[in-house]
């Protein structure tokens, strides 16, 4: 689980530096608050998959797959690679990664 946690932390940093290219190139607020809101929210799961916490996990991937719709659809309304494309791209790649490994489950009725 500390693997996934660190992946995970990874992944929202990425958000975040996003969310702060948003504000910085369009000046966007809103993709300051929501790159921000969501960095928040899933450094905090990854403080409680630390803890070996089930609940923390499915949220976590809840968040990744609001964040792939929502770029997914930005991606195929406008064809632009950037930020829609790496967006559908990390997020996919990030959630095949924690749908593929063991789930968190078999880990903690192994403990």
């Amino acid at each position: 689980m500390q693997k996934k946690a660190f992946v995970i932390a990874c992944y929202a940093l990425f958000v975040l530096v996003g969310g702060i290219m948003g504000y910085v190139k369009a000046h966007s607020l809103v993709s300051l608050i929501a790159g921000s809101s969501a960095t928040i929210l899933l450094l905090s799961c990854c403080f409680f998959i630390r803890k070996e916490s089930l609940i923390a996990y499915n949220a976590a991937i809840g968040i990744i797959c609001c964040i792939l719709a929502f770029f997914g659809y930005r991606f195929f309304t406008s064809y632009k690679m950037m930020p829609g494309g790496m967006m559908v791209l990390l997020s996919t790649l990030l959630l095949t990664y924690l749908i593929a490994r063991k789930s968190p489950a078999k880990q903690l009725s192994k403990s």
